[in-house]
């Protein structure tokens, strides 16, 4: 009977610990983030065409069937560190954007990162919204491997 006390007491022993790796791991995911940023994302299908320069939301105005329309972010790393930066988006104007889901800046760099719409015969006419994320991390590591330059 002893045998198998030790070897329950094995198994919970490495039961608890792989927990604790695991809310360990999530913790560090979480601390990477250093800022997230949220802005409205809209779009209008319709007839006839229209823009919005608004500064402060992410719109393509009105566009017309068979035709693109595009908006330039510009990111520019002012940390002390390199940093990953990605992109999402929420909301039924996901389908309509064309962007790159992640880049990554060294100190001082910037980039301009181009968020386009394409619109097909077979949408409907509407209104489409949601909302445009950023989420900047710091990167683990140096940007000088090729695989994470672009």
């Amino acid at each position: 009977m002893k045998r198998e006390n030790k070897l329950y007491l094995f198994v919970f022993f490495i039961f608890v610990l792989s927990l604790c790796l695991f809310i360990f791991t999530i913790y560090l995911k979480s601390v990477s983030v250093i800022e997230k940023i949220e802005f409205d994302a809209t779009l209008v299908v319709g007839d006839v065409p229209g823009f919005n320069v608004d500064t402060n939301v992410l719109t393509f105005g009105t566009i017309t069937f068979n035709t693109s329309s595009q908006r330039i972010l510009k990111i520019k790393n002012d940390y002390g560190f390199p940093i990953k930066v990605e992109f999402s988006v929420e909301g039924d104007i996901g389908k309509f954007l064309v962007f790159d889901e992640m880049i990554f800046l060294d100190v001082e760099e910037s980039r301009n990162v181009s968020v386009s719409t394409i619109i097909s015969t077979d949408e409907k006419q509407g209104n489409y919204s949601g909302r445009f994320i950023t989420i900047i991390k710091r990167t683990h590591g140096s940007l000088e491997s090729p695989s994470l330059v672009r």
